[in-house]
């Protein structure tokens, strides 16, 4: 449920430390250590992804 929820937290732009701690982990590093765990990359990678996917999706049904 935590994992689930951090997903959900990460679509609202806010620091880690917030998301880790809204979504009941310990602090940031429980989060980072759990959140690999699950999704085989760590929070920073899963953003980053999830924005580029973002941009390449936008794109593709904005351009001209």
């Amino acid at each position: 449920k935590r994992f689930h929820n951090a997903v959900r937290q990460l679509q609202i732009p806010q620091s880690f430390t917030c998301v880790a701690i809204q979504s009941g982990y310990y602090d940031q590093s429980h989060f980072n250590h759990e959140f690999k765990k699950f999704a085989g990359i760590n929070p920073y990678a899963f953003v980053a992804e999830r924005n580029m996917l973002n941009n390449i999706n936008a794109s593709t049904y904005f351009d001209s």
